[in-house]
């Protein structure tokens, strides 16, 4: 795909925001492959539920951040390699790009990087909230079976959230796929 891409009549000056993106996807890679490094080795042999809860808190207390900025480079990664299809699809190339190309481009871009980045950051806080309410749990030695059943209730309610974006999306690209041919 990068190959048909360089080889394309118009690629000069298309070529810059795309490297732009993937430059950034690469420094993103670097990123999650130190975050992963950092996540807290533990011995579950050894340890006790209470210090796996304390590397945990800890860890989301350091790298969620960092974790979650690097996950949401995936959704520009896919925006950039789906518009580089459609463009090779389409116009067997790419077309000029004037000033308010390069604007819908950015604008694209910063649009799927935040769609990524809020609800993963949601998702990492609402995490890191579990945890630390069930590493005070332990060690105030008492458990909250209210919390727990509303934390599972949680989860169901957010994978039904999850299953009904995942198939509205794969709808619309089965819409484009079938209903373009």
């Amino acid at each position: 795909m990068i190959l048909a891409f360089l080889v394309s009549s118009n690629a000069r000056e298309a070529i810059v925001p795309f490297l732009v993106v993937w430059s950034a996807c690469a420094v993103g890679l670097v990123a999650q492959l130190r975050v992963i490094a950092a996540i807290p080795r533990l011995n579950l042999g050894s340890s006790t539920t209470v210090d796996v809860h304390r590397k945990l808190v800890d860890f989301y207390e350091r790298h969620a951040l960092m974790a979650t900025l690097v996950q949401s480079m995936t959704g520009p990664l896919l925006f950039v390699t789906g518009t580089m299809l459609f463009f090779l699809w389409k116009y067997a190339g790419f077309p000029q790009f004037d000033h308010q190309d390069f604007m819908v481009f950015g604008s694209g871009t910063l649009l799927s990087f935040a769609l990524s980045f809020f609800p993963l950051r949601g998702i990492s806080q609402r995490q890191r909230r579990y945890i630390t309410a069930n590493l005070s749990e332990l060690e105030g030695e008492e458990l909250d079976a209210d919390r727990i059943s509303a934390h599972r209730s949680g989860s169901n309610r957010l994978f039904l959230m999850l299953l009904i974006l995942v198939l509205s999306g794969l709808a619309v690209l089965f819409y484009f796929i079938i209903g373009r041919s």
